[in-house]
C-alpha cells in the first residue's frame, strides 16, 4: 500500500511540474528570438516642453502670464506585442503602459517635476497577451531627465549661457541663491584673472572686464533677485503640484 502511495505522489508532482513548466512559455525559440530583435528596438527620450498660464489677483482679474516648463518621455517602437511599466526615482511612482496606449507606436507621458531633482526613469519591456509567453521581461531601458535650471533667467546668466550654473537644464541637485552669486563671482574673476595673465599675447578680455564690472555693480541686485526667484519658483511648485495630484505619473 506505501509503494502505491509513493506511485501516486510522484505521479501528481511530475503533472504539476509538467502544467507549471507548459504556463511558463511555450514561445518558440523562433518567436523568443523575434521578441528579442523587437524589444533591443524600444527606445526612450525626452523632449522639452513649456506652457503658459495667465495669474489673476484676488479679484479675478488677470495680472500677468507665467511660463512654466515640463518634458515630454517618449517610449518609441512599442508593438502589441509588448507592455511597459515604467517607474521613476523621484517619488518611486509605478504604471504599466499598453500598446493601446500609444500612437503610431509611440509611448507618451507629461512629467512636470523638472523644477526639483533630475529623475531617472526605469522601462521594463514584458511580452504581451499577444504572444505565446505573456509577461516574461524582454529589456529594461532607463532615461535620465534634466532638472530646470531657476537661476538661467537671471540676468547675468544672459552673458554666461555657457555656464554650467547657467544652463537652462541640468543634471546636478538645486542651490540655493547665495551659492550661485558665491560660485558666479569666483567664476568671472577666475576667468578675468586668466585672461588678465594673457594680454600680453594680445587677447581681447573686454568681455570679462564687463561681466566683471555688471557683477561687482550688481551684487545687492542678485541677493535680492533670489528673494524673488525664490518665491517665482514656489509659485511654479505650487501650480505643478496641484496639476499633478489630477495625474497618475
Amino acid at each position: 500500500m506505501q509503494r502505491i502511495k509513493n506511485v501516486l505522489f510522484a505521479f501528481g508532482i511530475s503533472v504539476i511540474f509538467i502544467a507549471n513548466v507548459g504556463a511558463a512559455s511555450v514561445c518558440t525559440n523562433a518567436e523568443q528570438a523575434e521578441l528579442r530583435t523587437a524589444a533591443g528596438n524600444i527606445r526612450a527620450t525626452y523632449e522639452e516642453k513649456e506652457r503658459t498660464e495667465t495669474r489673476y489677483n484676488d479679484h479675478m482679474e488677470a495680472e500677468s502670464d507665467y511660463t512654466y516648463y515640463y518634458l515630454t518621455i517618449n517610449i518609441t517602437n512599442l508593438s502589441e506585442k509588448f507592455y511597459v511599466e515604467v517607474e521613476n526615482d523621484y517619488d518611486k511612482t509605478k504604471k504599466s503602459f499598453n500598446y493601446s496606449d500609444t500612437e503610431d507606436e509611440i509611448l507618451s507621458f507629461d512629467w512636470e517635476n523638472v523644477y526639483e531633482k533630475p529623475t531617472t526613469f526605469t522601462i521594463k519591456v514584458y511580452s504581451s497577451d499577444k504572444t505565446g509567453c505573456e509577461g516574461e521581461l524582454y529589456r529594461t531601458v532607463t532615461v535620465k531627465t534634466p532638472r530646470y535650471n531657476e537661476f538661467s533667467n537671471e540676468a547675468i546668466c544672459y552673458q554666461l549661457s555657457d555656464y554650467e550654473l547657467c544652463k537652462k537644464w541640468v543634471t546636478y541637485d538645486t542651490i540655493d541663491y547665495e551659492k550661485f552669486n558665491d560660485e558666479v563671482t569666483k567664476y568671472v574673476d577666475k576667468k578675468y584673472d586668466e585672461l588678465q595673465k594673457s594680454l600680453g599675447k594680445g587677447t581681447d578680455n573686454s568681455f570679462w572686464e564687463r561681466v566683471k564690472e555688471f557683477v561687482s555693480n550688481n551684487k545687492y541686485y542678485f541677493i535680492g533677485g533670489g528673494a524673488v526667484l525664490i518665491v517665482a519658483a514656489g509659485v511654479a511648485v505650487v501650480v505643478i503640484v496641484k496639476r499633478k495630484r489630477s495625474m497618475d505619473l
